[in-house]
């Protein structure tokens, strides 16, 4: 895309900016090309690149700002799994074995990405969980406060016994 043979510089009309901006996020954030490369390559000022840049920073900031964190990790692992229904459709149809293979193998790396993602989640909700706890215990301790927060993410097989003295010694405590 060569816009300098239309014109040498601004102001451009809004079709030539929209396909100047579209290639510049082509170029920048799909080949990680700088805003030099991108002003050489397309013949346009540099510091038009750089303000095309910065609007796709600021658009994909904005995106960012209001997606909530539980809908992206949704449609992230729904994008996944349509991507592993086309691919169990096309086992289907390709003959060759070693196709089959191949088409297999991407499957498995799409549910490997899926329990990953899963139990990144995992390991996140618990390091939360456990960063809180310590904040509230030091600001407990900060407060001079006898109180303590516990919790526990982990299961623990105990004797019957033990279990009632854990029950025992919870209980003794919300008296407080």
């Amino acid at each position: 895309m060569e816009l300098s043979h239309e014109k040498n510089g601004g102001p451009y009309t809004k079709s030539e900016k929209r396909k100047r901006l579209d290639e510049v996020y082509r170029l920048h954030f799909e080949y990680g090309y700088s805003a030099r490369k991108i002003a050489d390559f397309l013949k346009v000022n540099r510091g038009t690149i750089n303000r095309d840049i910065m609007y796709w920073y600021a658009n994909i900031s904005n995106k960012w700002r209001h997606l909530d964190p539980a809908i992206y990790v949704i449609n992230q692992v729904e994008r996944l799994e349509l991507q592993r229904t086309r691919l169990r459709k096309q086992i289907d149809k390709v003959e060759s074995f070693q196709e089959k293979i191949i088409i297999e193998k991407l499957v498995l790396d799409i549910d490997m990405k899926i329990a990953n993602f899963q139990i990144r989640l995992v390991e996140a909700t618990s390091n939360i969980r456990r960063k809180t706890v310590e904040g509230i215990n030091h600001w407990y301790e900060k407060e001079k406060n006898k109180k303590r927060v516990f919790a526990s993410d982990i299961f623990l097989e105990v004797s019957e016994k033990a279990r009632e003295k854990i029950i025992k010694i919870y209980e003794e405590d919300r008296k407080f």
